[in-house]
């Protein structure tokens, strides 16, 4: 079998979203920059020291990662919601074992309602 001349990386492009106060929003994908800065926000975490301190910072991750949602609606969420947010962003599902799921690229994610491709 031939070798493909072409990779289209939009192709594997997943799409996810989460549904907060009945209203669906887009969960944007963590770029390569995002990822190589989140060292920064671990370190952020640790010296915040407690949870309480930590939930800002949180909050702000969140934030860069929802569209068109405001901070004071991150805010409004309970702890536990919180939490399974956080999980979520960070590519474990909710209902499962709590590790990061195991998929094929371009096999789409749990909570994920249909299939957005970059356009």
């Amino acid at each position: 079998m031939p070798q493909p001349t072409i990779l289209n990386l939009d192709e594997f492009r997943v799409s996810r979203s989460v549904v907060i106060g009945g209203r669906e929003r887009i969960l944007k994908n963590m770029t390569v920059e995002q990822f190589l800065q989140a060292g920064d926000i671990e370190r952020k975490l640790e010296e915040a020291g407690s949870e309480r301190a930590q939930i800002p910072i949180l909050v702000d991750v969140i934030a860069g990662h929802l569209e068109d949602t405001p901070r004071e609606e991150i805010l409004g969420l309970d702890l536990g919601q919180l939490l399974v947010l956080l999980a979520f962003i960070r590519g474990i599902d909710p209902a499962g074992d709590g590790q990061p799921e195991e998929r094929q690229p371009g096999e789409p994610r749990a909570g994920k309602r249909g299939s957005r491709r970059a356009r």
